[in-house]
């Protein structure tokens, strides 16, 4: 299915700028966020560890592909003193062997950030040309 880009009137060719320029935008947030990302040691450091599992970048385990985190499944926060012996626990996990920390983007999750918003971005705005032509419409009836 080709499509002629030449067809597209300025407020298309606009649609398609603004896309290119999230999809640029979210690639660049993450390869950002991965570059700068501290070593599994660093984010196990300070005095209230944060090795969340709220990112598009994660700590994983390279011999069972398992995420890592000091979150256990659903929770959404905790105190410090419970983030601290976590991080201590993973730190000797590492140390022993027991787990192997790699870093890695989550694709799914930025596939999941990059269309989601670029669909609903076209869907909302065609509503409401479509909207807005059917009310214009109406007048022109009456």
């Amino acid at each position: 299915m080709y499509m002629n880009v030449a067809k597209l009137n300025g407020w298309q060719r606009l649609g398609v700028v603004f896309s290119l320029g999230w999809v640029l935008f979210v690639s660049g947030f993450v390869a950002e966020e991965y570059a700068v990302a501290n070593t599994f040691e660093e984010a196990l450091s300070g005095a209230c560890p944060t090795l969340s599992g709220r990112s598009l970048v994660q700590w994983h385990d390279s011999r069972t592909g398992k995420r890592i985190s000091i979150y256990a499944e659903g929770e959404r926060s905790i105190n410090c003193k419970e983030a601290t012996d976590r991080a201590m626990s993973l730190r000797q996990q590492s140390a022993q062997g027991q787990i192997e920390p790699r870093l890695q983007i989550e694709y799914l999750s930025l596939l999941a950030s990059i269309v989601f918003p670029i669909l609903a971005g076209w869907i909302l705005v065609y509503l409401v040309v479509w909207i807005f032509r059917w009310v214009k419409q109406g007048f022109k009836i009456g």
